[in-house]
């Protein structure tokens, strides 16, 4: 059975429909339209979805390099425990 949102919101919003898509409406320059519609065309996606993927990912956490770690001296094993705890 589907939890009732009904309990703390007063409607009657099953769990599973708070985490479904949700539609936005954005309000864009003729240029970044029109490099949207050229680029969804180019990749052969529809103009929503490219918008929502660029969405998406400039909002995900970045990935670091490797190289960007060795220069900042991290080994990028900081959730292990040191070498000497690993002999004892």
């Amino acid at each position: 059975m589907a939890l009732s949102w009904l309990a703390l919101t007063g409607s009657a919003v099953s769990v599973q429909n708070l985490f479904a898509p949700k539609r936005v409406t954005i309000t864009l320059p003729y240029q970044v339209f029109m490099a949207l519609v050229a680029r969804a065309d180019r990749e052969g996606r529809s103009t929503s979805n490219l918008a929502a993927f660029l969405l998406e990912s400039s909002l995900a956490v970045p990935k670091e390099k490797p190289a960007d770690r060795r220069l900042r001296g991290d080994s990028g094993l900081s959730g292990y425990p040191p070498c000497d705890a690993l002999t004892s």
